[in-house]
């Protein structure tokens, strides 16, 4: 039988304490806050749009809707790009983030049974 003296317990409940914090901070994105992670959303949306619609006068308008739909006026977006362009690593990081979510949502709409990508629309 071991026997754990009271500084090994807490030594090992402390260390326990720091790995749990250590990895939830981790799986939290960082630094990101719901704005930032509402304009990614938004930016991915924006890419799979343009990739969908090979017409502008056709992504324009869904384009505008989606915005609206995720609280933002094209100006108002406008301005948070602007906004995000002062920290350039992290808004490196928050457009990597939307590229990548994009492709990944992108290889999903891909359907099993043809092997084929949707087609842009006309």
């Amino acid at each position: 039988m071991i026997r754990l003296n009271i500084s090994t317990v807490a030594i090992t409940t402390l260390i326990t304490t720091l790995i749990v914090v250590i990895f939830l901070t981790a799986c939290s994105g960082g630094s990101w806050s719901k704005d930032d992670e509402r304009f990614v959303q938004t930016y991915t949306d924006i890419l799979i749009l343009r990739e969908q619609y090979a017409d502008t006068a056709q992504a324009n308008p869904k384009v505008r809707e989606m915005m609206q739909k995720n609280g933002y006026t094209e100006a108002s977006f406008r301005a948070r790009f602007e906004e995000l362009t002062a920290k350039p690593e992290k808004f490196r990081q928050m457009l990597d983030s939307a590229r990548a979510r994009a492709q990944r949502i992108g290889m999903e709409k891909t359907s099993p049974a043809n092997g084929q990508p949707n087609q842009k629309q006309p």
